[in-house]
């Protein structure tokens, strides 16, 4: 690895450990420009290392669009790193040195640049799930308001935000209409019992690497692959975590649908529920299940030589394939 800067991120500083110095900038772009003053050796190159989080996005697409080396690795990670190496104390500068030493010790990989398009639909979903959350808050809270003018207060405020939500819908349909790749990866998971637009969409905006990764590299980027809990004789419970938490979301309400009415997956639902398996396992079973046949149907469309464009994603086009996968489920059971 390029000799490493170890970068702790806070709303307004950054915390720097370069070139054996400690220092401390502003976390705004001519913060960002200063450090690359300060920190980048007169010869070779250098990696900046730094934890994931929402503070940190600016800096990661400034370095980027720098041409900078960066690498992004979990707080989680590095807090654990500080614990076996006996650093119990936290400080931002003490931060910035545990990042340093943990990239050094284990040099995790490389990030990558994150596309524009997976930005700009990343975010827009992102938004309309956060409207959608408050108008489902605003559904629960009319129900106890007492009052007319309350609840006409909230049936307002419901309108309008089911108003942006739609909004925010249309604007995402625009950005992957405009990519003929994400057209063709929108229409297999539209064409998969089970799987509606919004879920489609969020899948496409949360997992862009669909097609690209093997059964066991995406349910494990999902947060859907179960890890062992064993020691000696004893032989504990499996469980899930970590992952993409968005995804998994949007993968458990397409789940909770294909269970029942997807042939193949209702049959696989059915059959774990009868073994005595609780049914939240069942069910996240059937969305690891789903989310590997996505991933191998993505695989095999990206494979194709399609001469012809795929069409147009339309309000219009989304209905005739959900009515076609509906009448498809009522023939196959």
């Amino acid at each position: 690895m390029s000799r490493i800067v170890g970068i702790d991120i806070g709303k307004a500083w950054l915390d720097v450990d370069a070139l054996g110095k400690l220092f401390r900038l502003q976390n705004n772009r001519a913060g960002f420009a200063e450090l690359l003053r300060r920190s980048r050796p007169p010869r070779g190159d250098c990696c900046y290392v730094c934890e994931s989080g929402s503070y940190g996005r600016a800096l990661i697409k400034y370095l980027h669009d720098q041409e900078a080396e960066v690498c992004v690795v979990s707080p989680l990670r590095v807090r654990q790193f500080g614990y076996a190496t006996g650093a119990k104390a936290k400080t931002d500068r003490l931060d910035a040195s545990l990042i340093k030493r943990f990239a050094a010790t284990l040099k995790p990989p490389r990030s990558l640049p994150v596309e524009r398009w997976v930005e700009r639909l990343r975010a827009i979903m992102r938004r309309r799930q956060q409207i959608v959350d408050i108008a489902r808050n605003q559904k629960n809270q009319k129900e106890y308001l007492q009052g007319k003018r309350f609840r006409n207060q909230a049936e307002q405020i419901i309108e309008l935000l089911a108003e942006q939500a739609d909004s925010l819908f249309e604007e995402a349909l625009r950005v992957i209409n405009q990519r003929s790749a994400l057209r063709r990866k929108m229409l297999v998971l539209l064409s998969t019992v089970g799987v509606g637009e919004i879920c489609g969409v969020q899948l496409l905006a949360e997992m862009p690497e669909l097609g690209r990764l093997n059964r066991r590299e995406v349910a494990a980027l999902a947060g859907l692959a179960p890890y062992n809990n064993d020691s000696g004789a004893r032989s504990g419970k499996r469980s899930i975590h970590g992952g993409r938490g968005y995804a998994r979301r949007a993968l458990f309400m397409a789940a909770f649908h294909a269970s029942r009415i997807n042939p193949i997956l209702a049959a696989f639902y059915d059959r774990l529920v009868r073994k005595g398996k609780p049914r939240r396992v069942c069910r996240i079973a059937v969305m690891r299940k789903l989310l590997v046949y996505l991933n191998a149907r993505i695989r095999e469309s990206d494979a194709g030589n399609d001469v012809q464009p795929p069409p147009k994603i339309t309000p219009s086009l989304i209905r005739q394939l959900c009515k076609a996968k509906v009448m498809r489920a009522k023939t196959t059971v």
